[in-house]
């Protein structure tokens, strides 16, 4: 039964962080990581060179923010390359306790081949580092453990995001006592750009008009003309309301922008979605990440048993604080300094005070 709460944001215009004290978001941020960051594809086999670069930029964008970082490797079963998944956890006072209740910011660095990836995915890439900036930049202690994830795979079949689910969130969850209900959610962040407020643009399949809900998205966007002028969310319409409900409002504050909601009716999308009758529309709302939130069992063992190798044994890497990510993917671990060698190993077991969601699991290793 699919439990996990998300949602993602995706189509059509500029990112803001809603309901961020002290620091502000700037413009001029997000343009400068989306010019000099994300405006070059980013595909495993068209441009593998930049991706690599890509995946150490995030790297080290997490660790000067000062997240705990984690690379979680895994074999893309539909290309077999390498994917990795980059992970910076901000702690909270109850991380690694039976009271942490985490919540997840995330968005694909993934591309297809032919695209230099800026809406798809840059846009979401900058909003994600622009989010963890402005959190991380706070006074105050968190909680709860604030996850920001960077997505490998998300363009062949929401790879990376199943790995990472089914192998890491759902044992940090079980192994610390975590009421798996107590995750509060994932954002998942995709192209947030390509704003036009022209008529006519923004093409909807009529088939999303036939749906009941008659503020359902086609209707909403035909009454203003096909603009596209709107931040699309997709969520499930009760299950995930706590989740979308404070974003609905503070962005539906601002007069230049507005949103436009496709809330899925039923919570158990992948069981009870394909008798809907309306499913041929549904299923079009799975295509990122957020979906691999939806499909996962409350039943913990079934996590453990998805091909993906057992989960106390993910290919994984800690790095501790201090120690930088070599360019160059696996190979590029032999350029460690032998120092930075025996710290990795000396992590094997996590020290007191690291507490991210790989804590308490005993074979986590810097190099491989």
């Amino acid at each position: 039964m699919p439990w996990t709460k998300a949602f993602v944001f995706f189509l059509l215009t500029t990112a803001v962080t809603p309901g961020v004290i002290g620091e502000e978001s700037s413009t001029e941020n997000l343009r400068r990581l989306l010019t000099d960051r994300f405006s070059t594809n980013r595909h495993h086999s068209a441009n593998p060179e930049f991706k690599e670069a890509t995946r150490v930029f995030l790297t080290d964008t997490f660790q000067s923010y000062g997240l705990h970082v984690t690379l979680q490797n895994f074999t893309s079963d539909r290309t077999g390359y390498q994917g990795e998944n980059i992970i910076g956890t901000l702690s909270g006072r109850f991380t690694g306790t039976p009271a942490d209740m985490p919540v997840l910011l995330a968005a694909h660095y993934d591309t297809m081949p032919d695209t230099p990836g800026v809406d798809d995915n840059g846009s979401g890439l900058a909003a994600l580092l622009e989010s963890a900036r402005l959190i991380t930049s706070q006074p105050c202690k968190l909680t709860h453990s604030v996850i920001f994830v960077a997505f490998d795979f998300e363009e062949y079949g929401k790879e990376g995001s199943t790995v990472y689910v089914r192998n890491i969130l759902v044992p940090y969850l079980t192994q610390n006592g975590i009421p798996l209900a107590d995750f509060q959610g994932a954002i998942s962040m995709d192209t947030l750009m390509n704003y036009n407020n022209s008529e006519g643009v923004q093409y909807v399949p009529s088939e999303f008009g036939m749906v009941p809900d008659p503020d359902n998205m086609y209707n909403n966007v035909a009454a203003d003309g096909f603009r596209g002028n709107f931040l699309g969310v997709v969520g499930r319409k009760a299950h995930d309301a706590r989740l979308y409900s404070p974003f609905l409002q503070t962005w539906n504050g601002t007069a230049q922008y507005r949103t436009v909601s496709m809330l899925l009716p039923m919570r158990d999308v992948y069981q009870d979605g394909p008798s809907d009758p309306f499913w041929p529309v549904y299923r079009e709302l799975l295509r990122s990440d957020h979906a691999s939130f939806w499909r996962e069992n409350t039943r913990p063992e079934g996590c453990a048993t998805h091909g993906y190798g057992p989960v106390p044994r993910p290919h994984a890497a800690v790095l501790p604080p201090g120690v930088r990510r070599p360019s160059g993917g696996d190979r590029g671990w032999a350029a460690l300094p032998e120092e930075d060698h025996r710290r990795c190993h000396q992590h094997a077991a996590p020290p007191s005070g690291w507490r991210g969601e790989l804590h308490r699991w005993p074979n986590l290793i810097c190099a491989t």
